[in-house]
Order: C-alpha cells, then sequence, then structure tokens
C-alpha cells in the first residue's frame, strides 16, 4: 500500500506544478531592477558600501553590500518609487530620492560618487528627470500616478490614455469604460492591434476570442501606472509581436490614501450636432455618469499587528457607470440615427399609386396570378389578406417624406439609444513577509450590461 500512496501523492504533487507552471506561462514580470557603481571623487570603485533601497510608499527597506567591483544590484523591486542610499566609513552619506521603477523596468543609476568627510554630513540627490534606460534597448512609454490622476480620460477609459502615446494610432477606447464586450486596443507602431500583448499585474488580458480586446476592465483610479514597450523589447514580453501593453494596479502605503470622485456628462453641456437637426431631428439623450471611491492603507493594530505599518497593505476601488447613449451608424445621417422603409397609410391599405422608386419611378404592382399589372397600381380590397394588413399595423407610419432629404431611400427614422450600466471593484492586498519578498492578491470584479431600444 506504501507504494500507491507515495505514488498518488507524486501524481498530485506534478498536477500540481502543470498547473502552477501553466498559470505562470501566461504572466509576464512585471517587477524590475535597480542597479548602479559606487566610486569616489578620482572614480575609482569603492568596494564594500552599504547599499539600501527604501520603497517611499510603504517604507520597505533591502539592504545589501557592493561587490569588489564597487556594483550593487537590487532585483524584484515593485513598481513604485524608491530611494537609495550609500553608506561607507571615511565618506559622506549619499541619498537619491524619488526614483521612479516602472513596470519590467531596468533602471541604472550609472556611477554614484562619494566624497570624502564625515558620515554625518550627507548629501541627498532628488531625481527631478526620467534615468536613460542604459540597461536594454526596448522602446518604451509609460504614464505614471499622477499623469493618470491629472489628465482628462474620455469615458474613463483608460485605453484613451494609452492613444496620447508615442506612435499609438487613435483608434480603440470608447465613450463608456470598458466597451461592451472589452475594450479594443489601438494600432501601435504599424502594427495591427490583433498583435498586441495586454496585461494586468503580468497576467495575461487579451480576449480569448478577440486578441486586440481587453477584456478585463479596470477603472482609471484603480491603475497606479500603463507602460507599452513598443520595440526591441526582451525575451520576457510576448508572445505576440506587437507592443505590449502593461497596466499595473494601484497599492496600498504605510499612509492612509483615498478619495471620492463623480464625473457627469450630459446632453445639456452639447450642442445639438449639425446632422442631426438637418434630418429634422432633436438633440439626442445623453446621460453618462461616473461615480467611485478609492481608499488604500496599511492594515495594522497599534502595539499589536503590523506596528509599523510595514508588513500588510490594501488597496480599495469601486466604481459605477450609468450611461444612455446614442449608438449606431447608418447611411447618410450620423451615427445612431437607424433609417428604414415603411409601409405608407395608402399602401397598407393596398394603394400603391403613389409608391416611387429612387429614381421617382412608379414602383409597378403585378397581380401574381396573371403577371399583369393591377389597374390604377391599386391591390382589390378582396385580394387583401386580413391577417397581413393586421402585421403591417405592427410597423409605424413614416416620419420622414421630404425626398429631397432621404433619396427616396428611407421614409422612417429614429434614434437609437443605448443604456450600458457597468460596474468595476478592485480589492488587493500586498504582504512584505520580508525585505526580499511581497506577496500581491487581488480580487476584482467587472459587471457590464447593455440594454437597446429602437423604434421598430
Amino acid at each position: 500500500m506504501c507504494p500507491s500512496r507515495s505514488s498518488s501523492r507524486l501524481a498530485t504533487l506534478v498536477v500540481f506544478a502543470v498547473f502552477l507552471l501553466a498559470g505562470v506561462a501566461q504572466a509576464q514580470t512585471i517587477t524590475g531592477s535597480i542597479t548602479g557603481t559606487v566610486v569616489d571623487s578620482s572614480g575609482a570603485i569603492v568596494p564594500g558600501s552599504k547599499v539600501t533601497v527604501t520603497n517611499e510608499a510603504t517604507g520597505a527597506e533591502r539592504t545589501l553590500i557592493t561587490t569588489e567591483n564597487g556594483v550593487f544590484i537590487f532585483t524584484n523591486l515593485v513598481p513604485t518609487t524608491y530611494s537609495v542610499k550609500i553608506e561607507q566609513p571615511g565618506f559622506r552619506p549619499v541619498t537619491r530620492t524619488a526614483l521612479t521603477l516602472t513596470s519590467g523596468d531596468r533602471l541604472a543609476l550609472g556611477s554614484i560618487q562619494l566624497e570624502v568627510g564625515q558620515t554625518s554630513e550627507a548629501i541627498s540627490v532628488t531625481s527631478e528627470v526620467a534615468a536613460l534606460n542604459t540597461e536594454s534597448a526596448d522602446v518604451t512609454a509609460t504614464l505614471g500616478t499622477s499623469q493618470i490622476s491629472d489628465l482628462v480620460v474620455k469615458g474613463r477609459d483608460f485605453m484613451n490614455l494609452v492613444k496620447l502615446l508615442p506612435g499609438v494610432a487613435q483608434q480603440g477606447g470608447g465613450d463608456v469604460a470598458g466597451g461592451t464586450f472589452g475594450v479594443q486596443s489601438p494600432s501601435v507602431g504599424g502594427i495591427r492591434a490583433v498583435y498586441n500583448n495586454l496585461t494586468l499585474d503580468g497576467a495575461r488580458g487579451n480576449d480569448p476570442g478577440g486578441p486586440a480586446f481587453f477584456s478585463t476592465g479596470v477603472a482609471v483610479d484603480a491603475l497606479s501606472e500603463i507602460k507599452i514597450v513598443t520595440s526591441a523589447y526582451l525575451a520576457e514580453s510576448g508572445p505576440n509581436p506587437g507592443a505590449s501593453i502593461k497596466l499595473t494596479t494601484r497599492s496600498g502605503t504605510k499612509d492612509f490614501h483615498g478619495n471620492v470622485y463623480l464625473f457627469k456628462r450630459d446632453k445639456n453641456f452639447n450642442a445639438n450636432d449639425f446632422f442631426v437637426n438637418r434630418q429634422g431631428l432633436g438633440a439626442f439623450p445623453y446621460r453618462l455618469t461616473t461615480t467611485g471611491a478609492a481608499v488604500g492603507g496599511p492594515i495594522y493594530i497599534p502595539n499589536k499587528f503590523n506596528a509599523d505599518r510595514s508588513k500588510l497593505f490594501f488597496f480599495w476601488n469601486s466604481e459605477i457607470t450609468q450611461s444612455f447613449l446614442p449608438a449606431g451608424v447608418t447611411f447618410n445621417a450620423p451615427a445612431s440615427v437607424l433609417q428604414y422603409q415603411v409601409p405608407t397609410l395608402l399602401e397598407r391599405q393596398g394603394d400603391f399609386s403613389q409608391s416611387l422608386d429612387t429614381n421617382g419611378q412608379l414602383i409597378v404592382i403585378k397581380d401574381p396570378t396573371t403577371g399583369r399589372p393591377f389597374l390604377d397600381n391599386k391591390i382589390p380590397a378582396n385580394r387583401i389578406n386580413s391577417n397581413g394588413q393586421k402585421l403591417l399595423s405592427v410597423f409605424p407610419l413614416p416620419n420622414t417624406t421630404d425626398r429631397s432629404l432621404t433619396g427616396g431611400l428611407y421614409n422612417y427614422q429614429f434614434k437609437n439609444i443605448q443604456d450600458t450600466p457597468k460596474g468595476s471593484h478592485t480589492l488587493k492586498f500586498d504582504i512584505v513577509p520580508n525585505l526580499k519578498d511581497t506577496i500581491s492578491v487581488r480580487l476584482k470584479k467587472w459587471e457590464s450590461d447593455t440594454k437597446s431600444w429602437t423604434g421598430i
């Protein structure tokens, strides 16, 4: 029995490992690294220096000693803002602050120079511009937390922010966040959108049925970073040959932060469209309301659990969108005006004496039993099926009869209105068990519906 149990346990472990590795294979890394070299004022390397990197959001620290070549490398760092402090006896401590590390970035600080002096005399340098990437040849563009918060976002759809970045075509995105079945990504660098790589916190977000679509709805206020890697990217990006659009959700910090927001768009704020006026229609119903709230911070009990607020953090965001918007595309009319040809009152009575084609010629109605035209182009009352006549009454009567406007193509038009209620809910926990590891758990719910009203 023992061999059987051992085999069963081994099989269970193998199956578990296969599923675990399958999940890993679909994901991309979002962590980055910070590297640099410590030298003195003459440019000579300074080995054995103590280097401390600090997460400015959570206060978490990691420390190492430079190699004999004066080099330090911090790996597996989550995307955020860091400070780096270098200490060496006989030299003034140097601190570099406000170092922004983006998703998958390799941040090279270059040579950091120490000056001879007392350890109590510290030098602090604050980074004001992005560091030049000398660690890889990939071409990237990034929107950080401040830019995401400060920029106006059409429809509160993050994909409209992506279109602001260099090399991105003006397609994709929408008036309502998340689209109908997901939001379409744009073409980047001339490569079709179906070849894009879309990820959220490293997990693949391409819709299986439509790779150009991002099917994982997420609110703009739940994002800390949007990054595009357009070309010459490393092997860790992929598997598609197009651009990589990487989204990173926000995390809690050692201090509590939160916000409540409301965005409103209404037809009363808009002028009516020229072509809608030309069609003789009034302004479309247009109401788009987005409300939400976000809060993040440490989870702790004073003097009992996580007292230094460095081990456990949370972030929560909920966003509700209520919309009542026009939709649809038709011939010779603005979007959301639908046009059809419906039976006139005379035609419902069998009288086709005034029924004209698009060339203004009479449409001749023939007797199906003889093949000859009806007298005066009118169907006799005793030849009309009463049930069919009642069925015709279901259709509305024409409301547009100006042939100079319609060209004889339609006589009935109406506004196609869609109600697309949506909800996005994100809850994220970050656990820092030690100085080298961070465990993130994200729970997310996305709700979307579409209701349409038509005139027929």
